[in-house]
């Protein structure tokens, strides 16, 4: 019994103060009690390694002219150049040349192939160009696997040509 002598036990209150307090602690604590067991670090995942692009082979080229080439029994005069890829990737032949006028298309072949089989055609073009004004000359090819190839340049004009040429790998 409480002192004072009534004979009544009475009940405090818990004050309005106290009652918000108790809410804001359990509001701040809460939210730090989320479901996933806490502890593990997010993973992050590398950038994809960039495509690299890499000259592999550039030399010079000369080829008759269509007169020129007739004369030796020949449709049209194609210079030749054995081609190494050592690495899947696109492989991508620029060609320039001295005459804007000249019609020079690049031909990619498969395997090894002669000036002469290639003037005549009997080689396997995998992949050529066949624009009339385009200079200088780009042929991309995509996908193309290590191996032996033959790049090829053929003059389609009257005049006597020569020019420059440069290969290029992406991987």
């Amino acid at each position: 019994m409480p002192p004072g002598g009534g004979g009544e036990m009475r009940k405090q209150r818990p004050s309005r103060t106290g009652a918000w307090m108790a809410a804001l602690a359990l509001a701040a604590v809460l939210p730090s009690c989320g479901g996933g067991g806490g502890g593990t670090t997010p993973t992050t995942v590398p950038p994809a390694p960039q495509p690299v692009r890499t000259q592999i082979q550039a030399s010079s080229f000369t080829v008759l002219g269509v007169p020129a080439a007739n004369a030796l029994g020949f449709p049209m005069d194609v210079a030749v150049a054995a081609l190494t890829v050592s690495n899947t990737g696109t492989l991508e032949i620029v060609a320039d040349w001295t005459f804007a006028s000249s019609d020079i298309d690049i031909w990619f072949i498969n395997g090894a192939c002669t000036a002469a089989q290639a003037a005549r055609r009997t080689c396997t073009v995998a992949a050529a160009t066949t624009s009339v004004t385009a200079k200088p000359e780009r042929l991309t090819i995509t996908g193309v696997a290590a191996g032996s190839y033959t790049v090829g340049f053929a003059n389609f004009t009257n005049a006597n040509e020569s020019g420059n040429y440069q290969v290029f790998l992406t991987r």
